[in-house]
C-alpha cells in the first residue's frame, strides 16, 4: 500500500520569497500583478500553464494506479495554479482525505466556499503569531501578512476544516514557539502545529545558541501538556537531537510515499532532496515506491547522503511511528493522521517486509 500521494504542482510558482527556502535557490523573481513569482533563471522550469481538463487528465493517469487514503497538494504556492481548487475537487473522488498545502496568503472565503470539509484539509505554513517570528518567510511585509494568515487559518476554521500548521524553526523564531503553541491551543482546539528546523539552507538559520537549545527542551517537556496541540514527545525529542547533532532516526518513507509533481517526474524523497528517479509516464516499469532491497533506498538507510543528515520534517513522525517510539492513539492526535484507520496494519506489514529481509526470516507480530 502506499500511504500517501504526494503531487508537487508548479514548485517554483510562489509568491513569497521566504529567506529560508531551499527550492529558491538560483531564481529570478517576476511580477503579475500584485504578486512576485519566483523562476528559475536558466528556465529549466517553465509553468504548466495547462488547461484544467488537461490538468486533471494527467494526474488522473498519474494517480490511477495509486492504492493511497490520503492524497495531498502543493506547490509553491497552489493557490496561484489557474483553477486549482478545480482540479482538487475532481481528484478527490479517489482518495479519502485531500489535504492541501498552502502559505495561506491568497486564500479567503470565496475560495473555502468551492471545498467540503469532511473530505478537505489544509496545512497551513506559518512561523509563529509576531511579525518578528515570520520575518523571515514574510519579509518586509511580515506584519500584515501575519496578520492575514492568521485571519486565513481563524476562515478555515470557522468554516469547519481541520488544519495542521508548518513551523520553520530558526533563530529568528525559536524562543516565539511556544507562545505561538500555546495561542493555538487557547484559539485553535485540535490544530497541531509541528515545528521543523531550515533545511539545506545556510549556516545562518541553523546556528542555535545555548538560549535556543534551552527553547527546544521547554518544547520537549510541553510536548506532553499540550497533546492535541504539539507533536508526540518522541517526535519533539528526535527535533532536538536533528537540531543538535543531525538527523538520527532511520527514513522510511520512499519505500510508503509516492512523490511527483504534475507532469510526472516521480521523487525518489517526498522531502525533494534527492532529485528525480524517473518519469512515470514515459519510463516503463519504473516502481513508484521502491522496495528495501533497492540500492537507492539502502543509500537513504546507512545514510549515505549527507543531505539526509539536515533533513527533519513532519513526515518523521511516520518514521517515529514504524520505529514503534509513536503510538497509534498520538498519531490520531497528529494533524492528518488523525483520520488514518489502517496505522498498525500498515506497520504491521513493514515489520513484516524488514524483518524477512534483514533479519533471516519473517517476524512473528502479535495477530499472525
Amino acid at each position: 500500500m502506499t500511504f500517501l500521494a504526494n503531487v508537487v504542482i508548479e514548485p517554483d510558482l510562489c509568491n513569497l520569497r521566504c529567506r529560508y527556502c531551499w527550492i529558491g535557490e538560483a531564481e529570478t523573481v517576476v511580477r503579475r500583478g500584485a504578486n512576485l513569482i519566483r523562476r528559475p533563471r536558466d528556465g529549466s522550469r517553465a509553468p504548466s500553464r495547462k488547461p484544467v481538463e488537461e490538468l486533471v487528465r494527467d494526474l488522473d493517469a498519474l494517480l490511477g494506479t495509486v492504492r493511497s487514503q490520503v492524497l495531498k497538494l502543493s506547490g509553491g504556492e497552489l493557490l496561484l495554479v489557474p483553477e486549482i481548487l478545480e482540479v482538487a475537487r475532481r481528484l478527490a473522488r479517489r482518495f479519502g482525505l485531500v489535504q492541501i498545502l498552502t502559505n495561506g496568503t491568497l486564500i479567503g472565503d470565496r475560495e473555502l466556499d468551492q471545498l467540503d470539509p469532511a473530505i478537505f484539509t489544509f496545512q497551513l505554513s506559518l512561523d509563529g503569531r509576531t511579525a518578528s517570528s515570520n520575518s523571515l518567510r514574510f519579509g518586509r511585509r511580515a506584519e500584515e501578512l501575519t496578520r492575514k494568515t492568521l485571519d486565513t487559518l481563524e476562515r478555515m476554521r470557522r468554516a469547519g476544516f481541520e488544519v495542521e500548521v508548518n513551523c520553520v524553526i530558526t533563530p529568528v523564531n525559536i524562543c516565539e514557539f511556544l507562545p505561538f503553541a500555546r495561542y493555538l491551543a487557547e484559539n485553535h482546539d485540535g490544530v497541531t502545529v509541528f515545528p521543523f528546523p531550515a533545511r539545506f539552507t545556510g549556516e545562518e538559520h541553523r546556528l542555535f545558541t545555548t538560549r535556543h537549545l534551552a527553547a527546544l527542551n521547554d518544547i520537549v517537556e510541553a510536548s506532553t501538556k499540550l497533546p492535541d496541540t504539539l507533536p508526540p514527545r518522541a517526535y519533539c525529542e528526535a527535533l532536538r537531537t536533528a537540531v543538535q547533532q543531525g538527523k538520527q532516526i532511520k527514513c522510511w518513507l520512499p519505500t510508503f510515499i509516492q512523490s511527483s509533481d504534475e507532469q510526472g517526474n516521480l521523487e525518489l524523497c517526498p522531502c525533494g532532496n534527492l532529485g528525480q528517479i524517473g518519469n512515470l509516464h514515459s519510463d516503463s516499469g519504473l516502481i513508484a515506491c521502491p522496495s528495501v532491497d533497492d540500492q537507492r533506498v539502502r543509500a537513504i538507510l546507512e545514510w549515505r547522503h549527507k543531505k539526509c543528515r539536515q533533513c527533519f520534517t513532519h513526515f518523521d513522525l511516520l518514521n517515529l511511528y514504524f520505529a514503534g517510539q509513536v503510538t497509534d492513539v498520538e498519531m490520531r492526535r497528529s494533524g492528518v493522521f488523525r483520520h488514518l484507520p489502517t496505522f498498525e496494519a500498515i506497520r504491521l506489514e513493514r515489520i513484516r517486509i524488514v524483518g524477512s529481509r534483514h533479519f533471516g526470516g519473517a517476524v512473528r507480530v502479535e495477530g499472525d
